[in-house]
């Protein structure tokens, strides 16, 4: 395939970004990822960045990048074979062009700002929430920004479902008639003082046309607490069992089992109760693992996020592949209002897993999704939903977004 007018793509990679997803931190603002890595995180966003570009090896041709050298994005360029025009500025942190190991907000307006005037077409990041707000307070709309979901919880409409959708997107603007740009809502978490599922508004982007591609903005919803819902969490922590261990996933819905049983715990994070009491709170992936190898009899509750549909993913990585391999979804028990589940397009539920980085090993070897999952809204009333989810392989390059086939997992 030849294209008179190659796609040029400014590539940015924060590759700090979803460094606490499976540590337990909600972000890696400021000096936060110092944290993180002292709690052994990994850069995820790199190796989901190659995970998408990986995609593309066919169409080098057709495909022009541009990038900063180093770690934001110039060396995984050079990995993939990929050539590239290097983008030079200076450092505000160290006035120095850099190599990068961190990389700063200012760092990413910068290259954004160098490439406002290199006449792209699109621009594609790796990152999160944080990293989207900082490029769009520069290029605003003019041009279009495609996100490879990088970040703990993404809620902005920028952001490819899955890693490899970002290559499919990017495979399909090759051709000149398909680079259409659509709005999309710039969204990030509200202060501290709001509450877990608001969102603060940022403005309106520009991201590449493709609806079945990219993910919905979060919506906030007051249903989330709904007569039908808060009389199911009531009816759940009645009925818990003694000795077995309840591990609660992020969010509103989760969180009102704990209201439900008196317990005030950080609705942001994992939080494990055992004999209705508070045991873990805000639990990384290796706090999990210990109380799973400690406990036999076990349960997961997770929500659904609202305007997207995420199950697994986003907000909650350190519920990893490898967490709900040992956990079995036969276990898994699903909470969502209804209102929440009628508000999205198609009714189905999105699975994207990291690569498990820690132990190089290929997410294709932990035992597939079930096709459906049964969503509880109230009591004796549950919706069935379609999983879609993600396996994708550092190794090869190889990924696939795909409906789930072969089991249904109907949990009671």
């Amino acid at each position: 395939m030849s294209s008179s007018t190659p796609l040029k793509i400014g590539l940015l990679i924060n590759p700090i970004a979803g460094m606490g997803g499976r540590v337990g931190l909600h972000g890696t603002d400021g000096e936060i990822y110092k944290r993180a890595l002292q709690l052994g995180a990994v850069e995820e966003s790199t190796l989901r960045a190659k995970s998408s570009l990986a995609l593309l090896g066919d169409f080098k041709d057709e495909l022009t990048f541009y990038a900063v050298e180093g770690k934001m994005g110039g060396d995984l360029l050079t990995e993939l074979n990929f050539s590239y025009y290097p983008v030079a500025y200076q450092s505000i942190d160290t006035s120095k062009e850099v190599k990068f190991i961190k990389s700063s907000a200012e760092d990413t307006k910068a290259l954004a700002t160098q490439f406002l005037h290199s006449d792209l077409d699109l621009i594609v990041f790796a990152g999160g929430d944080g990293t989207a707000r900082d490029i769009y307070s520069v290029v605003q709309s003019k041009i279009p920004i495609l996100g490879i979901p990088a970040g703990v919880k993404m809620r902005s409409g920028v952001f490819g479902l899955h890693p490899e959708n970002v290559a499919q997107i990017i495979i399909q603007m090759i051709n000149p008639a398909n680079r259409r740009s659509a709005p999309a809502e710039i969204l990030d978490r509200g202060p501290e003082s709001a509450p877990y599922s608001a969102s603060s508004f940022f403005g309106v982007a520009l991201t590449a046309y493709a609806p079945d591609l990219i993910q919905r903005s979060k919506s906030t919803h007051s249903s989330t607490a709904e007569i039908g819902l808060a009389e199911l969490a009531e009816t759940f922590a009645n009925q818990m069992k003694s000795d077995r261990l309840y591990l609660l996933g992020p969010g509103s819905s989760t969180n009102l089992i704990a209201e439900a049983l008196g317990i005030s715990a950080q609705p942001s994070g994992v939080n494990a109760i055992c004999n209705r009491a508070l045991i873990g709170e805000d639990l990384s992936e290796s706090d999990i693992f210990t109380l799973l190898e400690a406990r036999q009899d076990v349960q997961l509750i997770l929500g659904v996020i609202g305007g997207q549909g995420y199950l697994l993913g986003r907000g909650n990585q350190q519920l990893s592949g490898a967490v709900i391999e040992k956990i079995g979804w036969e276990r898994i028990y699903v909470v969502a209002s209804s209102q929440k589940l009628l508000n999205l397009a198609p009714v189905q539920l999105y699975i994207d897993f990291n690569i498990d980085s820690a132990s190089g090993s290929e997410l294709e070897t932990l035992t597939p999704p079930p096709t459906f999952i049964q969503v509880h809204t109230a009591n004796a009333r549950s919706v069935v939903c379609r999983i879609v989810h993600n396996v994708p392989s550092p190794n090869n390059g190889k990924a696939r977004s795909a409906r789930s086939e072969g089991r249904n997992y109907v949990a009671s």
